[in-house]
């Protein structure tokens, strides 16, 4: 009997001109590596960690200052010789200073920790979030100088200039912007976008 010839390619079964399946990675654009999920970027993780002791430090701070707080909103009520809606509309700004006060480091943990753990609507809502904390923080800041600036009529002698509380309201107020606006431009960085989409669809590139 005629013995079969040995095989050349004892490795592989296939003959040698035969050309092999792809793997699903030959499809993977080149240069990125097959991601079975979402990573999370350091840009994100930065957010997320300032988020998180901001949160911390204005909770803990707000525990100390609730006192001052409750007065300063009820100050404004206590006269009963104002008509009611003029008072109403006197406690307004202060009670929108010590509710804006008292939640936003609620919603500074809230978002730092969805932020860190890629939660799907953790970018879009922390974008909404701090666009619109920019907005209260300015308005707060007006609200507070109109509030100093009545403690300093009342007591001439005993406050800053009105030069100092301009420049600190100015300073407050471009200190919100840039910072809010720096966290806003890299939320919305396409590579993040991009991580966030991941997250939500494993199949995203």
């Amino acid at each position: 009997m005629n013995e079969l010839p040995d095989n050349p390619n004892p490795s592989n079964d296939l003959p040698p001109t035969a050309v092999p399946f792809p793997s699903p990675q030959a499809n993977q654009p080149m240069g990125m590596a097959p991601r079975p999920g979402a990573e999370r970027p350091n840009a994100v993780t930065v957010i997320g960690i300032v988020l998180l002791v901001c949160g911390s430090y204005g909770l803990l701070s707000l525990l100390r200052l609730l006192p001052a707080l409750y007065k300063l909103a009820s100050n404004a009520c206590a006269s009963r010789d104002v008509p009611f809606l003029s008072l109403c509309l006197s406690c307004l700004p202060r009670m929108f200073v010590v509710i804006s006060i008292t939640i936003q480091p609620i919603f500074q943990l809230i978002f730092g920790v969805s932020l860190l753990q890629m939660l799907p609507w953790a970018r879009k809502w922390t974008v909404i979030w701090l666009t619109c904390a920019a907005v209260i923080g300015i308005v707060n800041t007006f609200i507070g100088m109109s509030i100093l600036n009545a403690l300093i009529s009342a007591v001439p002698l005993s406050g800053p200039s009105a030069f100092t509380m301009i420049a600190l309201a100015v300073m407050n107020i471009i200190f919100v912007i840039v910072v809010n606006g720096l966290m806003i431009y890299y939320l919305t960085r396409p590579v993040v976008v991009a991580s966030f989409q991941r997250k939500m669809n494993p199949d995203y590139l």
